[in-house]
């Protein structure tokens, strides 16, 4: 691989700013915690002292939150200002001060792992008894949902995994003679936005011809899963708020769930948000904790005016803020709230700085994605070297998964044990990047029967089916390329098998050309086309992440040289079992044993 530049021109201040220009910094926060704003004669005191000795020491802020009693309040709580530790705090205030029982009171958060953290730190409460802590509810919207459809005697199976979901509806699209017209991606997550909306399927809007395609393909999706006993992921929390419209279903959880708290509440969608109303419309004990500047799942259906619009929703609402950061510099909190302070549509709070002075923020403009990503793991292996920190002391934050790219490959190319966290796969085993990896795979082995299946798709043939007939084939003839087995089966037309001799062409081709050109070439011919075949006025969003990721698979090989077919050498994924080295004459991902 040719050799990454890591020195980069680093500045004290961006380009274009003058010297004389001064760095933007937040104020200092007061260092008073509770143990000189709780006196002992206070009623609650034994609680903040108890907290107190268990390392706890809150600031004016969360003390206003964690004492907040009945009615709605709204905790807006910037970045690194221990909203976990107010969530948490507060619902053993509940318990312990004010005399709720624990199982009267529900904390609903977005992920597993927040749900579980959340659990783990109202456990480690002090005070707080172990069958307190597991009395309180503390669930995502997902599980609390599918307990009350289980509870009500709903069996379906859960449906959630997307390359099945794909499938079907390739099935779909094909049995309606609209196999080019959309992507099975596309057609789900509109199908996603309509049911987040609390809206169902059969209220699609079908104006346009394409819109009245799209529909008659997801109301075949719709009835498959029907037919099957199966719901996914949105059909949860969609018969969730249906079941909480009946009064008989809606009154006892109101009446067992006396208090309720919603973290990261800027990321509530319409659906997840009526949910919460419902449950908490009959006492109105409802904390919700959030930041509208960091609304970022607005494709998924968040919307920021559930925080800008929350007093409105709940008049007389308390409106408390965290604004004291203990996890960045002055410096850096003053940048960013000088960027997030341009925001129109915002409610107006500025961080203060807490947290012990750190390194000056520093600027640089890398020309690519290898540049930046090799300068960045330069950087945490000088300091690991220099004895500041260990590896387990370090994070990356990166603004999409493609961007995830050029960092692992430097990662592990410095043999740098790390550690991906969050839902989504590594790059190379993304459902983007995966058919053309398997395509490439191919050409250095054609009998690579697990690539095949991601192979079928952009010939819009269905998975299951082809490679059942390839399969059948084999047992009968191998052959040296499978897929020309293909050729034969009668369920593909005339036109179908010739696009299936045209793909073995090209199969055959790219392992002599340089990886770059070979990428280029596969989304020239069939890729770009098979992946944009939707309706563009639907499906801007999602066409615009997908180019953004195939530039970043080009990107990645840009530099690299042709591949050499070799027994010991194979191209894979980095999703499978083992320890990874990206192989440094042709850029693929090879497993090491």
């Amino acid at each position: 691989m040719k050799h990454v530049k890591s020195e980069l021109n680093v500045l004290p201040r961006p380009l274009g700013v003058t010297p004389a220009a001064s760095l933007p910094q937040s104020p200092s926060a007061p260092l008073e915690t509770s143990r000189q704003l709780v006196g002992n004669e206070q009623q609650d005191a034994f609680y903040f002292r108890s907290l107190e000795e268990a390392g706890i020491k809150l600031n004016a802020p969360q003390i206003s939150a964690v004492r907040h009693g009945r009615g709605p309040i709204l905790t807006l709580a910037g970045a690194g200002c221990g909203k976990t530790t107010v969530l948490a705090a507060r619902a053993g205030y509940l318990i312990e001060v004010s005399g709720v029982h624990a199982g009267s009171i529900l904390l609903v958060t977005f992920t597993n792992k927040a749900a579980t953290e959340m659990k783990d730190r109202i456990a480690a409460l002090p005070g707080i008894r172990p069958a307190a802590a597991r009395a309180v509810q503390a669930r995502t919207f997902h599980s609390f949902a599918l307990t009350l459809l289980r509870h009500y005697g709903v069996q379906e199976e859960i449906f959630g995994e997307s390359r099945a979901q794909h499938t079907v509806l390739k099935m779909l699209l094909r049995q309606n003679g609209m196999s080019e017209a959309f992507q099975p991606e596309s057609l789900l997550a509109m199908l996603s936005a309509w049911k987040m909306q609390g809206s169902e399927t059969t209220d699609l809007p079908e104006k346009s011809q394409e819109e009245r395609d799209a529909k008659r393909v997801l109301l075949g999706y719709e009835a498959w899963k029907q037919d099957r006993g199966k719901m996914d992921f949105d059909d949860i929390l969609l018969r969730a708020a249906a079941l909480l419209r009946d009064p008989a279903v809606l009154g006892p959880l109101q009446k067992r769930f006396q208090y309720i708290m919603v973290d990261e509440f800027q990321d509530t969608n319409h659906l997840q948000y009526e949910i919460v109303q419902k449950l908490a419309s009959a006492h109105r004990n409802l904390m919700v904790v959030g930041d509208d500047d960091q609304t970022i799942y607005t494709f998924n259906g968040a919307r920021q005016e559930s925080i800008l619009e929350f007093d409105k929703v709940y008049p007389g609402a308390r409106i408390v803020t965290l604004d004291i950061n203990y996890r960045s510099d002055a410096r850096i909190l003053g940048l960013g709230s000088e960027l997030v302070a341009r925001n129109k549509r915002r409610r107006d709070k500025r961080l203060r700085a807490a947290g012990n002075r750190g390194d000056a923020p520093r600027f640089a403009t890398p020309s690519n994605a290898e540049e930046e990503a090799a300068w960045v793991v330069n950087q945490l292996c000088q300091q690991v070297e220099e004895g500041q920190h260990t590896y387990r002391d370090i994070a990356i934050l990166h603004r999409t998964a493609s961007s995830s790219r050029a960092v692992f490959e430097q990662l592990v190319l410095k043999d740098v044990p790390f550690v991906q966290h969050g839902a989504s796969p590594v790059f190379y085993d993304q459902s983007l990047i995966r058919p053309l990896m398997d395509h490439l795979r191919l050409s250095l082995d054609p009998r690579a029967m697990d690539a095949l299946p991601s192979a079928l798709g952009p010939l819009y043939v269905s998975r299951d089916a082809g490679l059942e007939w390839i399969q059948r084939c084999e047992q009968q003839q191998a052959k040296k390329y499978p897929l020309i087995h293909l050729v034969k089966w009668d369920k593909l037309k005339p036109f179908q098998q010739e696009q299936v001799k045209e793909r073995i062409k090209l199969i055959k081709s790219l392992h002599k050309l340089k990886p770059i050109i070979a990428i280029q070439e596969m989304r020239r011919q069939f890729y770009d086309k098979y992946m944009e075949s939707g309706d563009p006025s639907i499906f801007t969003h999602y066409k615009e992440t997908m180019l953004e990721t195939l530039d970043e698979f080009e990107a990645a090989v840009k530099n690299s040289k042709p591949w050499k077919s070799s027994s010991n050498s194979r191209m894979s994924s980095p999703a499978d079992t083992g320890r990874w080295n990206l192989c440094a004459a042709h850029r693929t991902v090879t497993q090491c044993n």
